[in-house]
C-alpha cells in the first residue's frame, strides 16, 4: 500500500514535489520537497505518528479494561466473604455430648483444687465460713452473698456486711484479705478480689450442656473444717426455687460448701453451690 501526501507539513503549501520513495512495514511512503519552503518530508513520519497514537489509545483501553476486571473480581470476592460470614454467623452448632464419666473423684480433685478457696467473713456476730471459686487469674473469685453479708428477706437488700473478708487457697495454706467488688443478693452471689497469686487457677468453664444423671463433684469448706470433695449425680437440670433455676444434685453439700464450685467428670465448672442440707 502506498501513502501519499498533498501538502507540506511545515508551510502548508499544496504543491509538494516527489523526490523518492521508501518502504516500511510492507508499505510504500513517497519522499517530498516543498516547492514553497524547500523542506523535505516523507509520508512515513505521519504514518508513525498515527500508529503511535493508535497504540497509545489501545493501551489505555486495555488498562481500563484490566482495572475494570480487577475491580469486578474484588467486588465478587467481597460479596463471597460477606456471604460466608453471614452463613457462619447463622450456623447453629450441634450440642457437644460426652461420655458419662471421664475421670475419678481423685482426678477431679487434683485438677481443680487450685480453683477453690476457703472463705471466711468476720463480723461482730462471729465468723461465717464458705467457699470461693476462682474465675480469673487477676484474683477474682465468686462466692455466695450469705457467706459475707446478711440480706433482708423482704426486699433482698443488704443489711450487714462483714467487717473483713479473708480466704485461704485450696492448694497452699496461706491467708489473704479480699475486697467486695459486686453483690447480687437476689441470686445469692458476690464477686470478690484479692491480689493475684500463681496458685490461684481459674476454673475451666464447661461448654457441653448439663445432662440428667451425669456425675458431678462439689469441693467445699464443709462445716468450716477444711476442703473436701463429695460426689453425686445431676438429679434435675432446671429446678425452680423462689423464682430462680438451679441444678439439683445428689452430692451431700452442707454448711460451708456455699459458694464453692460444682464440677463435671472432666473437672469443668458447671455451677456454684448455693443451697445445701443442714442435717449432714
Amino acid at each position: 500500500m502506498t501513502y501519499e501526501m498533498n501538502s507540506c507539513p511545515t508551510c502548508g503549501s499544496g504543491s509538494p514535489i516527489k523526490i523518492g520513495v521508501e518502504e516500511y512495514d510492507s508499505h510504500i511512503f513517497p519522499q517530498y520537497r516543498c516547492a514553497g519552503c524547500d523542506t523535505e518530508f516523507s509520508a512515513l513520519n505521519k504514518y508513525k505518528r498515527t500508529q503511535a497514537s493508535l497504540k497509545k489509545k489501545a493501551d489505555e483501553e486495555a488498562a481500563a479494561e484490566e482495572a475494570r476486571r480487577i475491580a469486578e473480581a474484588e467486588e465478587n470476592a467481597r460479596r463471597a466473604a460477606e456471604q460466608a460470614a453471614q452463613k457462619e454467623a447463622t450456623k447453629t452448632e450441634a450440642p457437644v455430648y460426652r461420655e458419662a464419666r471421664a475421670g475419678s473423684a481423685a482426678d477431679v480433685y487434683k485438677k481443680t483444687i487450685g480453683s477453690t478457696i476457703r472463705v471466711a467473713g468476720q463480723s461482730s456476730d462471729g465468723i461465717s465460713y464458705g467457699t470461693g471459686t476462682v474465675i480469673s487469674s487477676k484474683g477474682y473469685f465468686v462466692s455466695n452473698a450469705h457467706v459475707v453479708m446478711d440480706v433482708c428477706k423482704d426486699d433482698g437488700k443488704i443489711e450487714n456486711l462483714c467487717e473483713s473478708i479473708y480466704g485461704e487457697s485450696g492448694r497452699e495454706n496461706y491467708r489473704f484479705d479480699a475486697d467486695l467488688v459486686f453483690a447480687d443478693p437476689k441470686v445469692d452471689l458476690v464477686l470478690l478480689q484479692t491480689e493475684p497469686e500463681d496458685d490461684l487457677i481459674p476454673a475451666t468453664l464447661a461448654l457441653a450442656p448439663v445432662e440428667h444423671g451425669e456425675s458431678v463433684y462439689a469441693i467445699g469448706n464443709s462445716k468450716g473444717e477444711g476442703l473436701c470433695i463429695v460426689e453425686g449425680i445431676v438429679s434435675d437440670t432446671r429446678r425452680r426455687l423462689n423464682g430462680n433455676e438451679y441444678i439439683m444434685v445428689s452430692a451431700p453439700v452442707t454448711n460451708g460448701n456455699s459458694g464453692g464450685p460444682l464440677f463435671n467428670a472432666y473437672g469443668e465448672l458447671i455451677g456454684i453451690v448455693t443451697k445445701g442440707r443442714s442435717d449432714v
